[in-house]
């Protein structure tokens, strides 16, 4: 097991501001925080509720993988990814489809986002 600190957080923090502003998800009182959670093999996580437009995103402080600079901003970029799908999703989970097809749909989109968008950024950034 390995644990994420407080430069791991900062890290992780920036990344999520920046994509929040570049998806134009500035709507959101977004919180960020850097806790615990025993999610097996969750390494950060998205929560939201639409009516009040409030969010929290999460880096957990346990890791199953050594926390590298790379990983912690792709994860950042997921996170911010599921609150810009999460409304759909929402929708989807109410017009009675399988949830395991919406699941893997999302997850098919964001990283697609992440192949095509979000590794051209790093590139650009390294």
């Amino acid at each position: 097991m390995y644990k994420t600190n407080d430069k791991d957080f900062k890290i992780f923090e920036k990344e999520v501001r920046k994509w929040q502003k570049r998806f134009g998800l500035t709507d959101w009182d977004l919180k960020i925080y850097h806790e615990e959670f025993l999610i097996e093999n969750a390494l950060a996580m998205c929560e939201c509720e639409h009516l009040s437009r409030a969010a929290k995103i999460t880096l957990n402080i346990k890791w199953s993988i050594p926390p590298i600079k790379k990983d912690i901003k792709r994860y950042a970029f997921h996170e911010v990814c599921e609150l810009l799908l999460a409304r759909i999703n929402d929708l989807a989970y109410d017009r009675f489809v399988c949830a395991d097809n919406i699941e893997e749909e999302k997850h098919t989109i964001i990283r697609r986002m992440e192949n095509g968008i979000w590794d051209k950024n790093q590139q650009e950034t390294d």
